[in-house]
């Protein structure tokens, strides 16, 4: 059973929790897309526990460590990646392809500034294409 923290509560928190689970949202991709993302802090977790098949050997077990994942069909969650560097390694960054933040609402916002740098940025080199044109004649 995963502990729920605010991302608030993560930073503010020193000391590792087992099983905290904390939750962010990334904008990714060209047309940015919102989704939700969420890791899982273990302290020692067994593959066989930790994975979803009925415990497919063959991983490795989660020792101070992050499980990251991301929604998949149907709701459920699945794993996506794994960081080997303890409690702090788990960070925000609100910039770049994959911006990240606390709060859906901030990347809503992050995505619309960029769907409208972009949509400025298309109308300028569309502007510009059609002078070309007309030079051309």
């Amino acid at each position: 059973m995963t502990v729920p923290m605010t991302w608030d509560d993560f930073v503010q928190t020193d000391e590792p929790v087992d099983q905290a689970e904390v939750h962010w949202w990334q904008v990714q991709g060209y047309v940015p897309r919102v989704a939700e993302r969420r890791a899982v802090f273990h302290f020692n977790t067994r593959w066989e526990d930790f994975h979803d098949s009925g415990g497919r050997p063959g991983g490795a077990p989660f020792i101070h460590s992050w499980s990251f994942e991301e929604e998949g069909a149907g709701g459920r969650w699945r794993c996506t990646g794994r960081s080997e560097r303890g409690w702090r390694s788990l960070k925000l960054n609100p910039e770049g392809e994959y911006a990240t933040f606390p709060t859906r609402e901030q990347a809503v916002d992050f995505a619309k500034q960029r769907c409208a740098a972009r949509l400025a940025n298309h109308e300028r080199e569309a502007g510009e294409l059609r002078e070309a044109l007309k030079a051309l004649k």
